[in-house]
């Protein structure tokens, strides 16, 4: 046996050894304790029960006691909670609140959001209830005179077999919340816990050992878990037990956000986001939301005197949107949600703490408005970190896999920073509509070019430092696919046998699972046992994509189990810069990046021993 596989069975023996004490049952399923127990060919004795602080309740067999805590019930609260649903990871969702976040606030839901929401199985549902990207129309000020054409403020695609969506959808967060509460989690069995605080968090070598106050009868009640996740917003409690620094700073503009509500049958334009004046004096930004006869607005600017009154009143938010506009429809409306909105820009160093993540927008990254970035971030913190928790709750998880989510995202967020920062800067200075149409020139908001090149738990045979270089944000600008970057969609893929049902690659991801890509050609292609043996069944998936009129479709690795396709148009061998002497293994992680690009399988084998105790 080589020393490296030596010394990779014994960090993995002293993993779950670490994981056993944690907690003296973890309800492991069978495939995993067995797979476990084949390689190291012993059996590891349990904790007993009073190793466990004394206000914990001793757990059976069958338990199901949570041993993740999400503090915050907001977007990314919700997303984390799903992902680890669908890896059979029970959580417990505390919130402060009785009642979920009123007001449209973001909105726009970028195309990497939407493929996030495709794999957690609910797009059906956002697409049905959301807008499509309006263009937008500038106002000359005091009236409702357009100042030239409609414009596109959108950066958008030309459609791609890689790629499902070519654009944002636009969903109020309030609307967009509320489903996931009011019809996903119920069919997930998933419940938050309402008027619940976080008061007090302390860490131990095993456990977060917690204190909660339960509003509405006024008692405290202590807990522990093996992980807590931070989503609850600016004033985060999680954020400022572990002391993390909130760095950054706060500009000087000043706006008011909120809805305005008006009868559906008076005419007022629906069919674009509306704009008036510019953020160097005072300008109004409106667009029509879901809701019929609603529209959430942002008003303010450097020149917004007025700032305090409008929130004092709201006849008097009334008579300077009908000032700026130029019109009496607002006279009557409704104002459902009405808050202030102060340009922030801030983010903690790391995003962990030990056993203690941060994960969401204001949690532990706060932005301005420009390019919609904030909620979408959030999700994107929740898909990274979400399947890395699970197989850490499982016990397969190495020490290096939950470091990662550190290591891949504090380089994202602060390149998002810089962008948006950047583009609220020069916003500040032109016209509203000249800031607006500046962002359809700007595809880093779609956040397809994301990539983790430079992370320490990816693998790729040909990557140099050169390639790691490129941007956080800009993998997509690059003209070779590499390990770290997102895994390309494929559309008109055969399935071989079966009734020859014609698919899409991306139905094949998931977030529970890896799935191995094998491109064969003509020529033979060999799967060593190793990888089979080592990763249990239920953690990977097996794919082997047939080049196009391949005349070898039946071969030694194209096993009853594994998913057999023919790339009937060439699409997945052209997404993945498939050559004759290029890689042709490829690993896709749980959240859709490439966590290994290889030429033969022994690179696989060495991306699941890097990530994985097994």
């Amino acid at each position: 046996m080589s020393a490296r596989r030596v010394a990779i069975q014994s960090a993995c023996v002293t993993c779950y050894y670490s994981v056993m004490k944690m907690s003296p049952t973890l309800g492991f399923m069978p495939v995993r304790t067995a797979a476990l127990h084949r390689h190291f060919n012993h059996s590891l004795p349990r904790s007993k029960s009073s190793r466990m602080p004394n206000y914990v309740r001793p757990l059976n067999e069958s338990s199901s006691h949570p041993e993740i805590l999400i503090v915050g019930a907001g977007t990314t609260g919700l997303y984390l909670a799903l992902i680890l649903q669908h890896n059979g990871v029970p959580v417990r969702i505390i919130d402060k609140m009785g009642a979920p976040g009123i007001g449209q606030r973001g909105a726009v839901l970028w195309p990497r959001t939407l493929e996030v929401i495709n794999s957690l199985g609910f797009i059906q549902e956002i697409m049905e209830n959301s807008l499509p990207p309006y263009n937008a129309r500038h106002y000359k000020t005091g009236t409702m005179e357009p100042t030239g054409p409609d414009f596109q403020i959108f950066p958008r695609m030309q459609d791609s077999p890689g790629c499902a969506y070519t654009g944002p959808r636009v969903f109020g967060q309030n609307a967009h919340q509320n489903l996931i509460i009011s019809s996903i989690f119920p069919k997930r069995g998933l419940v938050i816990e309402r008027e619940v605080e976080l008061i007090a968090l302390e860490q131990s070598e095993e456990l977060v050992n917690v204190n909660f106050r339960h509003l509405s009868t006024d008692t405290v009640e202590a807990a522990a878990f093996k992980y807590v996740v931070g989503c609850d917003g600016a004033k985060s409690a999680v954020r400022k037990q572990t002391g993390l620094n909130f760095k950054g700073e706060s500009r000087v503009q000043k706006f008011a956000s909120g809805d305005l509500e008006i009868t559906p049958d008076n005419h007022f334009p629906r069919d674009a986001w509306l704009t008036w004046g510019t953020l160097s004096e005072i300008s109004l930004l409106m667009r029509p939301t879901e809701v019929k006869g609603q529209y959430a607005f942002l008003l303010g600017g450097a020149q917004f005197a007025n700032h305090p009154e409008i929130f004092e009143s709201k006849e008097s938010l009334r008579k300077s949107i009908g000032k700026i506009t130029g019109t009496s429809v607002f006279d009557d409306a409704e104002v459902p949600f009405l808050g202030p909105y102060n340009v922030n820009i801030r983010m903690t160093e790391t995003f962990s703490d030990r056993r203690v993540f941060l994960a969401g927008a204001d949690a532990c990254h706060i932005h301005t408005p420009a390019g919609g970035q904030g909620l979408n971030t959030g999700i994107q913190d929740a898909y990274n970190l979400g399947w890395k928790l699970a197989l850490a709750v499982k016990g397969l998880a190495q020490p290096a896999l939950l470091a990662s989510y550190d290591t891949e995202r504090v380089p994202v967020v602060s390149t998002m920073l810089e962008i948006t920062t950047g583009s609220w800067s020069v916003g500040t200075k032109i016209s509203l509509e000249s800031a607006m149409a500046r962002m359809a020139t700007q595809s880093e908001y779609h956040q397809l070019g994301i990539n983790y090149r430079r992370s320490g738990v990816v693998v790729d045979d040909e990557m140099d430092e050169s390639a790691k270089s490129v941007s956080p944000y800009g993998g997509d600008k690059t003209t070779r696919l590499l390990a770290g970057d997102r895994a390309p969609d494929a559309t008109f893929l055969q399935v071989i046998g079966k009734g020859g049902e014609v698919m899409r690659l991306f139905t094949m991801f998931g977030p529970s699972q890896h799935t191995v890509l094998i491109f064969a050609s003509n020529e033979e292609i060999t799967l060593s046992d190793d990888i089979l043996e080592m990763v249990p069944a239920d953690l990977v998936r097996f794919v082997v994509i047939h080049k196009m009129g391949s005349t070898s479709k039946s071969s030694t690795y194209d096993r009853n189990e594994w998913a057999v396709v023919e790339d009937s148009q060439g699409h997945a061998f052209r997404s993945y810069d498939i050559t004759p002497d290029g890689p042709k293994f490829f690993a896709i992680r749980p959240d859709g990046y490439i966590g290994a690009r290889a030429h033969t399988a022994k690179g696989i084998t060495e991306y699941f021993t890097t990530i994985l105790c097994l």
